[in-house]
């Protein structure tokens, strides 16, 4: 009997726990915290700073939107975000680059270092290994700028990393010191 009142007891006190810690989903407090939420995806400022001494555009932390759930789509915890490790496609159609040559060139760098964390970002060794103009690769960038407004006034939240558009003046110092430190991953 001692035992059945004890576990009882015991039962009654976690029920009464467990309901404390569990929110309310249609309280009032639940539906401010979703708007405040919202807003702050929906009316983001994004601040850029300029080295007065480069005129170069500096790395602001929180101004893309990291997406945790990258951190190791590379096969190693990345340093940098995912602009860094990726061409699209379109972004190699647009500029004339063939896609297998490309393909082959960024695989056999990859096997290079195996598979560790490159120290030169993909687009810009595929940029110097092709010769691209940046006055074409401004072209691509105006292109992307567009299409990011084109899904800014859809709603898509564009200041995430899926959605980062590459900075020409930083991509073609071909300064891999100011680049990596730009394209940081926090």
């Amino acid at each position: 009997m001692k035992r059945f009142v004890f576990a009882l007891i015991v039962i009654i006190l976690l029920f009464t726990a467990c309901k404390a810690q569990t929110p309310n989903v249609g309280s009032t407090t639940d539906k401010s915290l979703e708007i405040t939420e919202t807003t702050i995806q929906t009316s983001r400022t994004t601040i850029w700073r300029t080295n007065p001494d480069t005129g170069l555009q500096e790395h602001v932390p929180g101004n893309v939107i990291i997406d945790p759930g990258s951190e190791y789509d590379q096969g190693f915890k990345v340093s940098y975000r995912q602009i860094y490790y990726t061409v699209p496609l379109s972004y190699m159609d647009f500029l004339g680059i063939d896609q297998g040559e490309a393909g082959t060139l960024l695989q056999a760098r990859g096997e290079n270092r195996n598979w560790e964390e490159p120290h030169e970002m993909d687009l810009v060794f595929l940029l110097k290994k092709f010769n691209v103009p940046k006055e074409k690769f401004i072209e691509l960038v105006k292109k992307e700028e567009e299409r990011a407004k084109q899904f800014a006034v859809s709603g898509t939240d564009v200041d995430t990393e899926e959605f980062e558009i590459p900075n020409p003046d930083i991509i073609y110092t071909f300064d891999n010191d100011v680049i990596n430190e730009f394209y940081r991953r926090e």
